[in-house]
């Protein structure tokens, strides 16, 4: 495990994947969803 799980949540793909390589390689796991719905279904899940 990193330094910790982050969750992005935005409409747009490429800032979610450009935020998610940022975040990524600065050592945090990430989980990213495109609204909030999936998001809130991604904390749940425990993804």
């Amino acid at each position: 495990m990193g330094l910790g799980r982050i969750l992005v949540v935005d409409d747009e793909a490429e800032i979610r994947r450009s935020v998610r390589l940022i975040l990524t390689k600065a050592g945090y796991d990430v989980v990213d969803a495109e609204d909030g719905e999936k998001g809130i279904a991604a904390i749940r899940s425990g993804t």
